[in-house]
């Protein structure tokens, strides 16, 4: 079901009654791909969450351009498990990993923290390569992470051209690219080991 707001703000968010008509679960998550809640009907209190209290980034529920809400979860019989998170804070998190949305499913824009994401990638490789290389990495890195067609090729150009990047800004990426685009609750990037 498609629901649209009139913010992308938490705490303008209709009552959580209304919440449950949506289908799926509703996360909060910030610029930076903090994932304040995984689930809003499971954890309420969040529903006045307008900021990341990790980075102090805004928190978004909708979508900034059209206003429909995030899709989240989809868990079977709405089980979900009671962990902590890597602040040992309690969260609800879905049964099996679910992908970090990067683009809107109603208007297809880029959610912010895919746009904050890619921004931080090119900030970090800018000087190490060329514009030339900068533009392949980046067409690179998008056709992987999105997974289209042609990403066995995309795989060779982001490991041919990350042994130019220091080591520092290779760890860097791939820390933004673990936490923004792989599978929550997983700990790798969306195209398997990358070099050292």
């Amino acid at each position: 079901m498609m629901v649209q707001v009139n913010s992308s703000k938490p705490s303008e968010l209709p009552e959580p009654s209304e919440w449950e008509a949506v289908g799926h679960h509703l996360p909060i998550i910030c610029r930076n791909a903090h994932v304040i809640t995984y689930s809003l009907q499971l954890e309420p209190q969040q529903h006045h969450t307008d900021f990341c209290e990790t980075c102090g980034e805004r928190a978004y529920v909708s979508c900034p351009e059209c206003h429909y809400l995030i899709h989240g979860a989809v868990a079977p019989d709405g089980k979900f498990a009671l962990v902590q998170d890597e602040y040992e804070r309690d969260m609800w998190v879905p049964p099996r990993p679910h992908k970090l949305p990067s683009y809107c499913y109603h208007c297809s824009e880029p959610y912010p923290w895919t746009v904050a994401a890619f921004q931080r990638i090119e900030q970090l490789t800018e000087g190490e390569l060329s514009p030339q290389e900068q533009r392949d990495f980046a067409r690179a890195l998008k056709a992987e992470v999105e997974d289209l067609p042609d990403s066995s090729q995309a795989k060779k150009t982001i490991q041919r051209i990350a042994q130019k990047l220091s080591a520092t800004t290779w760890e860097e990426i791939k820390d933004i690219v673990a936490r923004t685009f792989a599978y929550w609750l997983q700990d790798a990037t969306p195209f398997g080991p990358l070099p050292p």
